[in-house]
């Protein structure tokens, strides 16, 4: 039998983001809250104390509410809600003056704490010091891994800049008000910036509501970790602001591509707990009973490799989304496509255009969502996503900087008004921009020239401009950490089929063969132009300098071990050759035009 031999299509592989874990392990037994390792635990009190009892006052078991029920997780006997482990306080908190910032020290592992829950852990000027000062003092250490998370009440992980505060110092209009304003964007894209490019793994619990600066936060780190509780938004254009936190990098590198980035940015759609996980938001979902535990174990680790940590918290995710899963969710199957069909488009005009002719109840929803954000935001928001598509990751956050100058002196912004209707007052009616969505629609060359001229009149953000001087050089073009703790994204799996990837061969794969691949290979350091096995990073001006471990053993390295294989891997890799692939002769696969 002759077997088809497979004609390579030698395109270059974008750069993705998504998630990747394993299966779970015998749950742990009761241990302390230590993290003993490399690893940065970040992570917000509401949560965090909700679930702690009054002598554990970092992490402890208690009894939550599921907020999403779209896809059913499975729950052990042994983490049920109140009756699970206990984490033993082995430390108080560290005594700080920031009463919003609680700080752990366990051995080798950090842990930080956002506590402003009445606010959603809007950040302020001196919870972005503490950020900037802490973290930037553990990285330098022998830490292994740090944590941050969020506060009390359960609400929200963190969901930005303080906008109330921000908008009150624009609206002054003076000199002193404005050069606070942009102090406070400055100093918060500079820690933004810092996190991103860390040396030491940093794990990012976004249990509660995440959007905004507190996106900027979190979105860069190797490890994100979903719960029920997790609310992402792309709100910035609801209040009349604009994308910041360098998340404009983020978005522009999605799994499925940059649509569903665009997507998000213009309408705003929530995304609630494994959804984000699919959506190559978070990295990991993890039932919120759970997490206290997984702490505890990663104070067990004896290694900063991200495969190290990724294996551990493998053995607490819930239970990975099926093939059903795939095609039934909120941004899947028939919604999926036309996703990709309508926000393909490159100017606004062209995808509104598309969603109407759609003629769904989806689209229709979407749209009413797009007529919500100020008319300038869709713009500039648009031209910031195509800009981001080819820039590395230092350059976004310069440019996000630009952008917030132009902002804070715009005379015609009309963010103070979007903070008082949406933040203080909750109106629940769409504000009434000026000028409204069909005048710009009507002069849309007008108003783009407009949007170019005022916000962006600089396109070269190297390391070598004036804007937002970094407290680094760090920077990067792709997430050198994608194909351990995410899962595949839709190139990825082309390439593996198409035969671009040169450990794949030279001959046609059938579907158990490219499965198989994946299973063998996701989960380890992968080249990210054609996914071949490499040890070349993270390199020196990346950051990430303990990703990679010379000395750690893979289990599949044991003799006798077989490998284990990354939770919902193989489940993502099923769906999308379901959808983008036909079989031909002999159960050989072709990739559709």
């Amino acid at each position: 039998m002759l077997r088809l031999v497979r004609v390579q299509l030698l395109r270059p592989i974008r750069h993705h983001i998504r998630p990747l874990p394993v299966p779970r392990a015998a749950p742990v037994p009761h241990g302390r809250f230590a993290v003993q390792q490399p690893c940065i635990i970040f992570r917000s009190l509401s949560s965090t104390s909700a679930r702690c009892n009054e002598s554990t006052p970092v992490l402890a078991n208690g009894d939550t509410e599921s907020t999403s029920e779209r896809i059913p997780e499975t729950s052990l006997d042994q983490h049920k809600p109140g009756s699970g482990p206990v984490l033993e306080p082995v430390a108080e908190p560290i005594p700080s003056p920031v009463p919003t910032v609680q700080i752990y020290h366990q051995r080798k592992g950090r842990v930080m704490v956002l506590n402003r829950p009445e606010s959603l852990n809007a950040l302020t000027e001196e919870m972005i010091t503490a950020i900037l000062d802490n973290f930037q003092a553990w990285d330098q250490t022998d830490i292994n891994a740090l944590v941050i998370e969020e506060s009390e009440d359960g609400r929200a992980f963190c969901a930005g800049v303080d906008a109330i505060r921000l908008a009150e110092l624009i609206n002054e209009k003076t000199d002193e008000s404005r050069a606070k304003a942009l102090g406070l964007l400055n100093k918060t894209y500079t820690a933004q910036h810092l996190l991103a490019t860390l040396d030491t793994p940093l794990v990012a619990i976004l249990d509660g509501i995440t959007m905004g600066g507190g996106l900027g936060l979190a979105i860069h780190a190797p490890v994100r970790l979903a719960t029920e509780e997790t609310v992402v938004s792309v709100a910035e254009g609801r209040v009349g602001f604009f994308i910041g936190g360098g998340v404009s990098f983020f978005l522009s590198r999605m799994p499925d591509g940059d649509p569903v980035g665009k997507f998000l940015a213009l309408s705003g759609y929530k995304l609630k707990g494994i959804e984000t996980v699919m959506a190559g938001i978070a990295t990991h979902y993890i039932p919120s009973e759970r997490i206290p535990s997984l702490i505890a174990r990663l104070g067990a680790l004896e290694s900063s490799d991200i495969r190290a940590i990724n294996l551990i918290i493998n053995e607490f995710v819930g239970s990975a989304p099926s093939t059903d899963d795939w095609k039934n969710w909120i941004l899947g199957g028939e919604r999926g496509d036309l996703i990709q069909r309508c926000f393909a488009k490159d100017t606004l005009p062209e995808i509104l255009r598309a969603l109407e002719a759609e003629k769904s109840e989806f689209a229709s929803e979407i749209i009413k969502l797009i007529r919500r954000q100020r008319p300038q935001y869709l713009l500039l928001t648009l031209k910031q996503l195509k800009m981001a598509d080819t820039m590395d990751l230092a350059s976004c956050f310069r440019m996000d900087y630009q952008i917030a100058k132009a902002m804070i002196h715009d005379t015609d912004s009309e963010f103070s008004e979007g903070v008082r209707l949406v933040l203080k007052e909750k109106s629940p009616e769409p504000i009434q921009w000026s000028p409204d969505l069909e005048t710009v629609l009507g002069n849309i060359k007008q108003y783009q020239k407009q949007i170019d001229t005022q916000f962006l009149p600089q396109l070269d953000f190297g390391a070598k401009s004036e804007e937002l001087p970094l407290l680094t050089d760090r920077t990067y073009k792709f997430y050198a950490h994608r194909t351990v703790t995410g899962l595949p994204s839709i190139e990825d799996v082309r390439i593996v089929v198409t035969g671009e990837v040169k450990s794949v061969g030279e001959f046609a794969l059938t579907r158990q063969e490219v499965i198989d691949w994946f299973a063998k290979n996701w989960g380890t350091f992968l080249d990210d132009d054609d996914l071949d096995q490499t040890s070349r990073l993270p390199k020196e001006l990346t950051g990430g300098a303990k990703y990679f471990v010379e000395n750690w053993r893979d289990p599949a390295q044991t003799p006798g071990e077989r490998r284990r294989e990354m939770w919902g891997v193989r489940q993502r890799v099923e769906d999308i050759l379901d959808r983008k692939t036909t079989v031909i002769g002999d159960g050989y696969l072709k990739w559709k035009a």
